[in-house]
């Protein structure tokens, strides 16, 4: 029997049995991949989740997000964007982690369509953030993230444009666009199982 707090709760076996494609997806071409990892504490389930750092060069600049970027010829598929580019934003390999499956991609505002890999982590593992890409990192309880309870709406800015859009604010982390969905689309999938 593992230690207390080092196994999968039941929602993210079941998300994970039902509602994930375990092969690499046969899919139009995907842009760019994220992963959304999930680790055990003592706490319960967290996500990591990461402040992209301000940049002149990056559209996403600032914003909440999951570890993630382009997919780039040196990667054989899907899943090794994901994990290359947590390693060179946080840091750390996925080589102990377990691999999850995918959820459907996502297109973004911009029209970029990106994959959500989807990890598990027996215990929180240390970070060394690339500050060139990451100003802050936190991991958050995934109850306050996909309960659907804490979304409001949020003033937010991109380059010239000012909008309300939906979100989740968490401790500073104002959650909105292509991070948002991809996790409104994890709560739909596990208050959707079967």
């Amino acid at each position: 029997m593992e230690p207390e707090g080092t196994q999968r709760p039941d929602l993210l076996s079941s998300l994970v049995v039902n509602k994930l494609d375990y092969g690499n997806p046969a899919l139009n071409k995907v842009n760019a991949c994220v992963a959304v990892i999930f680790a055990a504490t003592a706490e319960g389930t967290k996500v990591l989740m990461m402040r992209r750092s301000e940049r002149d060069d990056d559209k996403w600049s600032g914003q909440i997000a999951f570890p993630g970027g382009g997919c780039e010829k040196c990667d054989s598929k899907y899943l090794n964007t994901a994990i290359r580019e947590v390693e060179e934003e946080m840091g750390f390999k996925l080589e102990n982690s377990e691999f999850l499956g995918y959820i459907t991609p996502l297109e973004t505002h911009t029209g970029l369509k990106v994959l959500p890999c989807i990890f598990w982590l027996d215990r929180e593992v240390e970070i060394k953030p690339n500050k060139d890409e990451v100003s802050s990192y936190k991991w958050v309880l995934a109850s306050t993230l996909l309960s659907g309870q804490n979304i409001s709406m949020a003033k937010v800015k991109t380059r010239s444009i000012q909008m309300d859009v939906p979100s989740i604010n968490y401790q500073g982390y104002v959650i909105w666009g292509l991070t948002y969905n991809i996790l409104m689309a994890l709560n739909t999938a596990l208050n959707n199982r079967s």
